[in-house]
Order: structure tokens, then C-alpha cells, then sequence
């Protein structure tokens, strides 16, 4: 498979719903020959489900099967690692399933990916989308704002600091001077975009700090999410910073429930351009289709 982009989805049936939904919102524009959409499933199972159900989808020829479980099996040959991706014991599936499906489109050379889960909605097609992702992530920047106050703020410290003990010792400490003690939250700030290169480094990163590619995925857990690992090490290694809006613009929600006119003013102040938003959020505020010309995805429609 040759593609110059790509999006990337873990599935599984309870959420079919969701990930059909999605598709069909992709499916109204006009979409290039080459795009491909790879679906990441865990076993052969929900494989041919998948595949079978999806056969004569309108997006079918720009759809890719991965099963993580044949990945793993094929690439790593680890029963420990197939063990825990078909048990989810600690519910860190999610996590595994992205990472293979990252190492994945590197394997095939791709450039961008975009790494979702099946909860979102297309308003672009998918070269804007990639367009408007693109954009943000070459600006090595990234929107956070402290927890303090904040409903589940005990879960999001929680999440930087077990994303943040993947990391050798001296990065470790670095990483909680930059998030000002664990405490700084990026999730779902901006659509969670890889760039090869960076991507490459990260993976390479891992590697060498747990010793193996196998090791690494190992470690992953349900709150070691995949995004904020890698927005952690483009911070600690690869010069990208965190804009703490909470500090500079006394705007106190987490990123991933910012109002529309608060992220006119979060754009006014720093370049990024709004590429994604919450599915309740853009309903409760439809200004947000006036006031966010980039926007082109709804998330979250799970949580409506």
C-alpha cells in the first residue's frame, strides 16, 4: 500500500455504530484515489466481520484491515503481548491497537496519520482534514491548560503521570518541570496528528529506553494514552512546547471542552488553527461553524 497519508481507527462491534457513522460522513466529499482509511481490529473474528460488513460500504476501495492479534503474532511472535491484547485485562487494548497500527504505517511509508477513534464525524474531505492537521502539528505546539478545579482532575494527572513514567529518569524529571508538576493536560487540544519523522524518533525512543519495541507496547496501560505520549516526547526531545493557556489567557477548561470563542482567542494568540471540537459543544454552540473557518471534524459523539 502506497499512501502519503492516512487515518487510522481501532474498531471493535460495540462501537460499529459509531465507526459506519464516521464513514458515511466521509463518504459526502470527495475523496483522492490513494486515501486510505486503516481499521484495526483484534482479532480474526472481528476481522471478518469487519471485513464482510464493509465490503460494499461506498469508501470500501479506500479501506484497510489490519488484526492487531496476526500483527503481533507475525512482527513479534510475543505470546505475552498477544496474551494481554486478547484478555485487556487492564483496558489498555485501545492504546495497543494505535501503536501497532502506527508501526504499521511506517512500515508502508507513510507520511501523516491520523490517529482517531470511531466516535467522530467528517464536515471535510479527507485531503482538508489532513490539510488542517498538517498545519498545526509543523507547529510543534500544543494546547494545555493546568487541572486544578477541574472536574476529573485526579484522572488527568493520573494520565500525564503514568504517560510521563515511560520515560528514561532525566526525562522523566524534565517532563514534570514542562508540565509544571504532571499537571499540565494536552488531550484532544488539537486532531492527534503523527508526522513520520517525529514518529520515527519516538518509536526509536521507546525502543531504547525499554529495550525492545515488544517491551515498550508491554508497558502501555489504559492511561498511557497514545497521543500523549507522543506530544510528551516531541516536548521532552524534539523542541515542540505546550501553550498554557489557563496561564496566559485565564481560560480554565480542559482542551477538549473549549467553547468556540474561547479558541478564537487561543488561535488569535498562538497560530493553530481549530481543527477539531466536541460534537455537544459544537450543537450547544453553533456559532462555532461561523467562528472556526479549519474546522473540519467533530469528536466525542459518544458523550453526546
Amino acid at each position: 500500500m502506497t499512501a502519503e497519508t492516512l487515518i487510522l481507527i481501532p474498531v471493535h462491534r460495540a462501537k460499529a455504530n459509531w465507526l459506519i457513522s464516521f464513514l458515511n460522513s466521509l463518504a459526502l466529499y470527495e475523496i483522492a484515489d490513494d486515501a486510505k482509511v486503516l481499521l484495526i481490529t483484534s482479532d480474526c473474528t472481528d476481522h471478518t466481520h469487519f471485513t464482510r460488513a464493509l465490503a460494499y460500504h461506498p469508501l470500501a476501495k479506500h479501506l484497510v484491515f489490519l488484526d492487531a492479534a496476526e500483527w503481533i503474532a507475525f512482527t513479534l511472535s510475543s505470546d505475552v503481548l498477544l496474551t494481554r491484547l486478547l484478555e485487556n485485562s487492564d483496558g489498555g487494548i485501545i492504546n495497543l491497537k494505535k501503536m501497532i497500527g502506527l508501526q504499521w504505517a511506517l512500515q508502508n511509508g507513510v507520511q501523516h496519520v491520523l490517529c482517531l477513534d470511531s466516535d467522530v464525524l467528517a464536515l471535510a474531505g479527507l485531503s482538508r482534514i489532513h490539510q488542517v492537521a498538517k498545519i498545526n502539528h509543523d507547529k510543534a505546539l500544543y494546547l494545555g491548560a493546568g487541572i486544578a478545579g477541574v472536574a476529573n482532575c485526579d484522572l488527568f494527572g493520573r494520565i500525564i503521570a503514568e504517560s510521563a513514567q515511560l520515560f528514561d529518569p532525566d526525562d522523566q524529571k524534565k517532563l514534570a518541570e514542562l508540565t509544571d508538576g504532571h499537571t499540565l493536560y494536552t488531550w484532544y487540544g488539537d486532531l492527534p496528528v503523527y508526522g513520520r519523522e517525529d514518529l520515527t524518533a519516538f518509536f526509536d525512543y521507546m525502543q531504547a529506553v525499554h529495550g525492545s519495541l515488544e517491551a515498550f507496547l508491554t508497558a502501555l496501560r489504559w492511561a498511557t494514552f497514545d497521543h500523549m505520549l507522543y506530544v510528551l516526547h516531541r516536548v521532552a526531545c524534539r523542541g515542540a512546547r505546550i501553550y498554557n493557556y489557563r496561564k496566559e489567557l485565564g481560560i480554565g477548561a480542559s482542551p477538549e471542552f473549549l467553547k468556540p470563542r474561547e479558541l478564537v482567542d487561543i488561535s488569535a494568540e498562538t497560530g493553530l488553527e481549530v481543527g477539531w471540537i466536541g460534537a455537544s459543544t459544537a450543537f450547544d454552540h453553533p456559532e462555532a461553524f461561523r467562528l472556526l473557518p479549519n474546522l473540519t471534524m467533530l469528536s466525542h459523539f459518544d458523550r453526546f
